[in-house]
C-alpha cells in the first residue's frame, strides 16, 4: 500500500479545449499540513474537485489512502472531510442545532457534537443563532460540521478567504492544532503565501495547471535566501575567475551575484578576485522575501 494519503498520477482536466490542470503529480503524507498554493485561476479548486470525486479527470489517476478513487470511491471518501467554498447554514438555528441536523444525517453519536465544538473552540458560542456569528465563527462551524464524521483527511479550499485578521488567525491556529493534537492530514489551498508559510509543513505550488514546486516549507524558504552582490571593475573577468574556482555566479550591470554565503566564503571570494587584480568596490546582501520568490515562480501572477 502507498505511504501517501493523497497521490495523483499525471492528473489532467481539460474543458472546452482548455487545460485547467496539466499532468499534476501531487503527494501528501500522513499528518502533514500541505499548503496548496497558486495564483487565482491556477487550477487549485479544479484539482480539489477531482480529489473529492466531484468531477472526473480527463486523464490521470487519484489515489487516496493508497486506493484508486474511481474504484473505491465510497470507501475512501468516508475518511475525507472537505470544505469547498462557503459552507451553508440555517441562520435562524443555533450552532449546536445546525450540527445536530447534520449529525442525524450521518447517524453519528450525539456526544460527537460536543467533541467537535471543543476542537474548533466554539463551545461558548454554540447556543447563539448562526446569523449572529462572525465570518470566522461561521468558518469554524463549517469545519466542525466536516469533523462530525471523524475524517482522517481534511481538505479546505481557501478557508481564510474574506476573513479579517482576527478570523485568519483563528483558522490558522485551528488548522495547526488539528494536525498536531488530532493527527489529521490536512490539505489547505490558498493564494496567500504568507498564510501557508505560518501553518504548512509541506507546500506545492501550481501555476497554469502545472506543479512548479513541491517540497517542505523549509526548502521553499531556503530557495528564497538572499544573494551577495559584489560590485567589481571587470565583471566578465571576475565571473570567469569565480567560475574557474567552482563558484557559481551571475554577472549583471557591473556586479557579480552569488547565493548567500557565510562571511568566511565571502572573504575567500574577495581574496580570489584580488589575486586576479580585480578591484572590489562594494559588497552587499540582497534579501528576497518568500513573497518575491513566489511571484518570481508564478510570473508575478495575481496572488498576494
Amino acid at each position: 500500500m502507498s505511504a501517501w494519503i493523497i497521490e495523483t498520477d499525471r492528473l489532467t482536466k481539460t474543458v472546452g479545449g482548455k487545460t485547467l490542470v496539466d499532468g499534476l503529480n501531487l503527494t501528501i503524507g500522513k499528518g502533514e499540513v500541505y499548503g496548496f498554493l497558486g495564483p487565482n485561476g491556477a487550477g487549485k479548486t479544479t484539482t480539489i474537485r477531482m480529489l473529492l470525486g466531484l468531477i472526473r479527470p480527463t486523464r490521470g489517476k487519484v489515489r487516496l489512502f493508497g486506493q484508486d478513487l474511481q474504484r473505491n470511491r465510497t470507501a475512501v471518501l468516508r475518511k475525507v472531510g472537505s470544505l469547498v467554498e462557503y459552507p451553508s447554514y440555517y441562520g435562524h438555528l443555533t450552532g449546536y442545532e445546525n450540527l445536530e441536523a447534520v449529525r442525524r444525517l450521518l447517524d453519528a453519536p450525539k456526544s460527537r457534537i460536543d467533541e467537535v465544538l471543543g476542537v474548533v473552540r466554539l463551545t461558548k458560542g454554540a447556543g447563539r443563532p448562526v446569523k449572529a456569528y462572525s465570518l470566522g465563527m461561521k468558518q469554524r462551524l463549517g469545519i466542525a460540521t466536516v469533523l462530525l464524521g471523524k475524517p482522517e483527511l481534511l481538505i479546505l479550499d481557501e478557508p481564510t478567504n474574506g476573513l479579517d485578521p482576527a478570523g485568519i488567525l483563528e483558522i490558522r491556529e485551528l488548522i495547526k492544532s488539528m494536525a498536531r493534537d488530532h493527527g489529521m492530514t490536512i490539505l489547505v489551498s490558498s493564494h496567500l503565501l504568507s498564510e501557508v508559510d505560518q501553518m504548512a509543513t509541506r507546500v506545492g505550488i501550481i501555476h497554469k495547471g502545472k506543479m512548479i514546486f513541491q517540497d517542505s516549507i523549509q526548502a521553499l524558504r531556503d530557495r528564497s535566501r538572499g544573494r551577495i552582490s559584489l560590485t567589481v571593475d571587470r565583471t566578465e573577468e571576475a565571473w570567469k575567475a569565480l567560475l574557474g574556482s567552482g563558484i557559481r555566479a551571475e554577472a549583471a550591470d557591473g556586479r557579480l551575484l552569488v547565493e548567500s554565503l557565510s562571511d568566511e566564503k565571502v572573504a575567500a571570494i574577495v581574496r580570489l578576485l584580488v589575486r586576479h587584480d580585480i578591484a572590489v568596490y562594494r559588497i552587499q546582501e540582497e534579501k528576497r522575501s518568500l513573497e518575491e520568490h513566489f511571484l518570481a515562480l508564478t510570473d508575478g501572477g495575481d496572488s498576494l
